[in-house]
């Protein structure tokens, strides 16, 4: 976002700026990889930043990310427990206890 955002001020309009920007993108999104594919989020949001014409836009997405990333950051550890899973093998190892130990 913050890439297109630049972008949309510095480079002139043309195709030469969608062009760059998407390959910055990419190359952006190489970084946070998810099971080894590089992430498509930074791509996504670069073309909807260039393709809404509306003044503004790319500093409010900006803004909204950050917002969002403060909520996670805060209400994250509220939520979802420091580690799932060993939380869930302990309750899936007291449900095993209790229905089958009996027979």
């Amino acid at each position: 976002m913050g890439i297109a955002a630049v972008a949309l001020r510095r480079l002139p309009v043309s195709t030469l700026s969608p062009a760059v920007v998407v390959s910055v993108g990419h190359l952006a999104g190489l970084l946070p990889r998810i099971d080894g594919a590089p992430s498509p989020q930074v791509l996504v949001s670069a073309v909807l930043v260039l393709g809404v014409p509306v003044s503004g836009y790319p500093e409010q997405r900006v803004l909204e990310n950050l917002v969002g990333i403060a909520v996670v950051v805060l209400l994250g550890p509220l939520l979802w427990p420091p580690d799932p899973c060993r939380l869930l093998a302990g309750r899936l190892d007291d449900y095993r206890d209790a229905h089958f130990a009996r027979r």
